[in-house]
């Protein structure tokens, strides 16, 4: 029954197979790996191609498959009190890293996902769609037309995707206004109703479709043209 626990244990908390064992650096090592993945596809900004997605999944699955499975060779080690603490210190630490890294993932590793639950930019985006967003696209590109954009509405107003089929550029600084539509122009409200947009409020720009939550045929989807 012990065994079955920490089998059950071991698979979902990574790096706990090896704290069972008694293999505490090794368990300790397995977060901070998957961390490394994490940051060294943000870093080189793969995690915008939607392969690259699939890539960190993989990477992910893999260190936390290899040393579950390499963790079941101890696993009817006797885990002592020493074990037990480390165990319960590496839940913790994954739970900071996976709750800091979600919250913060658009600062820090420069993408972030969005839901789309309007027909708006349909045929493009329907609702169910989930999105990749490049946050740190805009630091060093300007906007283009033709772009899909997440943005800032306004301030307790909704963030909203539009296109943008408009720019001009304000000739005091390097800000630029934006005029952005939805695809499906009779059912967007959109510049057209509230004006131009502020590149100041600009989260990111869309890169592809992850998945739809209602159909299969949207996985990594990533024609965003109209």
């Amino acid at each position: 029954m012990l065994t079955t626990i920490k089998i059950f244990l071991s698979l979902i908390v990574p790096g706990a197979g090896p704290m069972f064992a008694n293999r505490y650096w090794a368990g300790s090592l397995v977060p901070l790996l998957g961390l490394g993945w994490v940051i060294l596809l943000c870093t080189t900004r793969l995690i915008t191609f939607r392969y690259g997605l699939c890539l960190l999944l993989i990477g992910l699955a893999s260190i936390h498959l290899f040393t579950f499975l390499n963790a079941l060779k101890h696993i009817n080690a006797v885990a002592n009190v020493k074990a037990l603490t480390h165990f319960f210190v590496l839940t913790a630490v994954n739970l900071v890293i996976i709750v800091g890294s979600h919250t913060y993932k658009a600062h820090i590793f420069g993408f972030a996902f969005y839901h789309i639950p309007s027909v708006s930019m349909q045929p493009t985006l329907i609702p169910g769609d989930i999105v990749l967003v490049d946050t740190w696209h805009y630091k060093t590109n300007p906007p283009h037309v033709g772009d899909v954009i997440v943005f800032k509405s306004g301030d307790n107003k909704p963030i909203l995707v539009k296109r943008i089929t408009r720019t001009q550029q304000l000739s005091t600084n390097a800000e630029f206004e934006l005029f952005v539509e939805g695809d499906n122009a009779l059912r967007s409200i959109d510049s057209r109703s509230f004006g131009w947009v502020s590149s100041n409020n600009l989260i990111g720009k869309v890169d592809f479709v992850w998945f739809n939550f209602y159909t299969s045929d949207r996985i990594l989807k990533n024609r965003l043209t109209k």
